[in-house]
């Protein structure tokens, strides 16, 4: 079976103070959320939206991810809109990597 690696590298600070300038960071877990719109006399059916949330680990590098050591660290985020009638939407995990390197505290990603 061969394994697939997808991620970036950043920058991360350990809480113990030590930063990994090359950090591999990469989507531990990946949630689709469905909120429902508040159903009125006027709008008798709710309409639906979508997003993501997830987390993310962190490995000092690539090479300790893929031998299986521990993370260092990790974190989450939340909200990433999704379109379900998107036809672009064909991974939602690759679509994440896209989304985060939008954000600002990780806009100087680059895809490992």
């Amino acid at each position: 079976m061969r394994l697939l690696f997808m991620g970036f590298t950043l920058s991360y600070e350990t809480p113990y103070g030590l930063t990994c300038s090359d950090a591999y960071w990469r989507i531990k877990r990946c949630d689709i959320n469905i909120e429902y719109s508040t159903v009125t006399p006027d709008e008798p059916t709710p309409t639906k939206t979508y997003s993501i949330s997830g987390s993310l680990e962190v490995f000092v590098t690539k090479a300790d991810c893929v031998a299986g050591k521990p993370a260092i660290g990790g974190g989450n985020w939340m909200g990433m809109p999704m379109d379900m009638d998107s036809t672009t939407l064909s991974n939602s995990i690759a679509e994440s990597y896209k989304y985060l390197k939008t954000q600002a505290e990780y806009s100087s990603a680059v895809d490992a």
